[in-house]
């Protein structure tokens, strides 16, 4: 019997995490021909998975015409204007300091004025119909069509919906020429703080219940029964053995005591979280000194995509209390490797403790339940404008539940940030039951470890 056809779009490094170290390629392969357009180049992909796709294609960036552009970033705009969250003011706040000249300063209260008409439910949906129409008219080539008319897939799937647009612009030739569309919304808050959702799908894979009836609170005309909670395959690897090195192993292969609590410090993008350096070198000083037993290491997972000169300075006083371990990234595709997934699982595993400013890592670590602290406060120092204070990104409607929940240690000063972590070293298990409600809450039935298998068997029937 002849298989039906998927074609894949990888729109990023962390799509082939998802959809391939995961094992959903080889589940849906039984079922499926799988083809894969990619952004990422073939060699990533690891051979004895490379075995199980029938077509491997590059993509690349398009240049869509000036009036498409235009028009997609007033729908944005008024899609921010339409919810008006603290999220959304955020954006709206930051996009206003960026307007420095003259000239940018009347574009962008031009952009305001039409965001600000257009700000109604309604009327997004039919600008959004229109702005899929003269994409498809204004396409700047046709290659995709004459593909996917040869190829004839049954579903064409977006691995992530948010990153990349090379993968957006073959969703919208599929979609013209009548065949099925679907995609992964890839993270818990990309709903609310990242752009509209421009191109036309069927299908909607989600983490979780909540961020399904954010999606049709947002998108009303989207019926549910195309919106499918399948969970994110990035938290499956916490639950395969395979990915935990044994204890004597980690401690030895990164040079670090096993008789040491591992405080876990991961970073953030500079962008968003300004002068992080200042932090940590306060926190390196109050590590050198303090004066426990057994005396804890702090160990430095810096961000992968950006990170400041300062950041990398700070390299020079790693000593036998401070340690950086790398994230093992290719930068220029930025796709993580399986051994960084092992590395990553072996760090939440064997950690005593720890800190993020308000990142999904704070749910990393709650399945391993460990203590989890998040940063509330500006660093040391520093003069950030309104817009750029690191306490929004707790106040950010995705982590206000997280952050108010108990379930986290909330610093909103570096003696409030020294102080819980003497508590989580006294107390490993002090937020333990709070940890185990919020999880439920947030994820119910779909944190097992099986959410590739959900995404796969999932995909094979939106194929039929």
């Amino acid at each position: 019997m002849k298989k039906r056809k998927i074609i894949l779009l990888l729109s990023r490094g962390e799509t082939v995490r998802n959809f391939i170290y995961s094992g959903v390629i080889d589940l849906i392969q039984k079922d499926l021909e799988v083809i894969i357009y990619s952004v990422v180049k073939k060699d990533f992909i690891p051979k004895n998975i490379r075995k199980n796709v029938s077509q491997y294609h590059n993509l690349k960036f398009y240049n869509e015409k000036k009036i498409i552009l235009i028009l997609r970033k007033i729908i944005h705009w008024a899609h921010f204007r339409e919810q008006w969250t603290y999220t959304a003011q955020n954006h709206w706040a930051m996009h206003n300091f960026r307007a420095r000249t003259l000239a940018e300063k009347c574009k962008h209260s031009i952009i305001k004025t039409f965001a600000w008409l257009f700000s109604q439910k309604l009327i997004l949906y039919y600008l959004t119909l229109f702005e899929n129409y003269i994409t498809w008219v204004l396409r700047p080539e046709n290659s995709f069509e004459k593909d996917f008319l040869k190829i004839n897939p049954s579903l064409v799937f977006n691995c992530s919906h948010i990153h990349g647009k090379e993968a957006e612009f073959p969703v919208y030739i599929a979609k013209k020429l009548g065949f099925k569309t679907g995609t992964f919304i890839f993270s818990w808050d990309n709903l609310t703080t990242r752009s509209r959702i421009f191109p036309p799908y069927d299908y909607y894979f989600v983490w979780h219940n909540n961020m399904k009836k954010q999606l049709s609170k947002l998108y009303p005309k989207i019926s549910s029964n195309n919106i499918f909670v399948t969970g994110t395959p990035q938290f499956d690897f916490h639950f395969n053995k395979k990915f935990i090195l044994d204890r004597n192993e980690f401690f030895k292969r990164y040079h670090l005591n096993s008789n040491r609590p591992i405080i876990f410090y991961t970073t953030g993008i500079a962008g968003h979280f300004p002068e992080e350096h200042k932090i940590l070198n306060q926190l390196f000083k109050y590590i050198n000194e303090l004066d426990v037993i057994p005396k804890p290491v702090l160990v430095v997972r810096p961000y992968v995509k950006d990170t400041s000169s300062e950041m990398n300075e700070l390299r020079l006083n790693a000593n036998n209390n401070i340690k950086f371990i790398d994230m093992i990234w290719d930068k220029d595709s930025l796709t993580p490797m399986e051994e960084d997934l092992i590395l990553f699982c072996s760090l939440l595993k064997y950690c005593s403790l720890g800190i993020n400013a308000a990142s999904t890592v704070s749910f990393d670590l709650m399945i391993f339940k460990k203590g989890v602290i998040n940063i509330g406060f500006d660093p040391p120092g520093s003069k950030l404008p309104e817009h750029l204070k690191w306490e929004r990104h707790i106040k950010f409607d995705h982590y206000s539940p997280v952050a108010n929940s108990g379930s986290v240690l909330l610093s909103q000063s570096m003696d409030d940030l020294f102080n819980n972590i003497l508590k989580l070293l006294d107390n490993p298990n002090l937020l333990l039951s709070s940890q185990i409600k919020m999880i439920d809450s947030f994820f119910g039935d779909k944190l097992d470890g099986k959410s590739a298998e959900r995404m796969a068997s999932t995909l094979i029937s939106c194929t039929v």
